[in-house]
């Protein structure tokens, strides 16, 4: 039997593995798109790549031993951390954009055949799958990168729909708890956050939407006049988002829905959805081609980072430093305190998926059809 002082050493040596795991898209159910793990600060190249039939644009999710991910050529793929062997793969009929989750023991993830799935997260095995939609809008047009992605609390997975639905859904039996059919029938590609008992969502129809996390029952609705295809982040009290089709990003209270700033990025869209920590957001244009940093309670520009390309791809931040991918076909390391690139690596194609590091290690999609391992 262990003596105390050997279970806090164990604990204490378990915690920071713990905590560079990413479960789930953005890494929390509140989307913070900050981990607490370094990454690599400085880059010795690749560790490894593992090819798929189609472009990579779902943010892996991380455990200590696997990293789980879906391509367009229609397969959901699980590979080992430290090589990227392939651990076991599962064909669908359909693109995955969606991002995964992982709890007890399960994978699930969207398809753009309209299904949730659950898999055994061990061998790939069916668990459930339910139908969300019979019908399916993909793609919406030429910038339709991405897809609802399941997020999970308290044993309840919200995810929302290709005709503007969004479902909560049992997460071990694959049973449909609520679902609350928007307004308009159009994609909804933002993931819901989690707050309490609230979700937030956005939507192609324009709106932002506050919903009761156990009846789905709609409390507010925000127009906004601009595609929503980004997903919020929050610091508990306001959340975060970029618009498509403006030229802003906005801070907006979670009460009622009301603007607290915009921050303009003229003349681009700001699809990508936002990292929060410590009272700064960090955030992509696309026309723009910039990575920013704006102060939380005002909207003010800390710093920019120009790169040569869209930014789809949204920003992972850890204590020191900022990830993110461009459609110049790379990815980008900066100084998280000033901006200033640290280096850079050029994939074989556009990069819209989003990084996720773990330890000195960085995942992440590219178009080409690798998901890279970089160190």
């Amino acid at each position: 039997m262990l003596d105390m002082k050997q279970l806090i050493l164990t604990l204490l040596l378990a915690l920071p593995l713990a905590h560079a795991q990413s479960l789930t898209f953005r890494g929390d159910a509140r989307h913070s798109g900050t981990y607490q793990t370094s990454g690599p600060e400085t880059l010795q190249g690749v560790k490894w790549k593992f090819q798929t039939g189609g472009p990579v644009r779902s943010t892996p999710a991380v455990t200590a031993d696997a990293l789980y991910f879906g391509s367009n050529d229609g397969t959901f793929y699980a590979v080992k951390r430290d090589s990227g062997e392939l651990l076991w793969k599962h064909q669908t009929t359909a693109p995955i954009n969606s991002s995964a989750t992982v709890q007890d023991g399960k994978v699930y993830f969207g398809g753009h055949d309209g299904y949730l799935y659950a898999l055994d997260q061990q061998t790939g095995q069916p668990i459930w799958k339910l139908q969300l939609d019979a019908e399916q809008i993909y793609p919406y047009d030429e910038w339709d990168f991405f897809s609802s992605s399941p997020v999970i609390e308290n044993g309840i997975l919200y995810i929302g729909s290709d005709m503007g639905a969004v479902y909560a859904v049992d997460a071990a039996t694959g049973t449909e708890v609520w679902k609350s059919q928007l307004p308009a029938k159009s994609p909804m590609r933002s993931t819901p956050t989690v707050v309490g008992d609230q979700l937030i969502v956005a939507g192609y129809d324009k709106n932002f939407y506050s919903l009761d996390r156990k009846t789905g029952e709609v409390q507010w609705t925000r127009i906004i006049f601009n595609i929503g295809q980004s997903t919020a982040s929050t610091d508990g009290k306001n959340f975060f988002v970029g618009l498509r089709g403006s030229t802003s990003a906005q801070g907006i209270d979670l009460k009622n829905g009301e603007s607290l700033w915009v921050f303009p990025d003229s003349p681009s869209w700001v699809p990508s959805s936002p990292a929060y920590d410590q009272g700064m957001v960090y955030i992509g244009g696309s026309d723009s081609h910039n990575l920013y940093a704006i102060k939380a309670d005002t909207g003010a520009k800390v710093w920019a980072y120009n790169t040569d390309g869209y930014l789809f791809s949204s920003p992972a931040v850890t204590p020191s430093m900022v990830f993110t991918g461009s459609y110049d076909n790379t990815v980008y390391g900066v100084d998280r305190s000033t901006g200033q690139l640290k280096w850079k690596f050029t994939t074989g194609d556009h990069v819209v998926s989003s990084p996720v590091p773990f330890g000195n290690e960085l995942y992440i999609g590219s178009d080409d059809g690798f998901l890279y391992a970089l160190h």
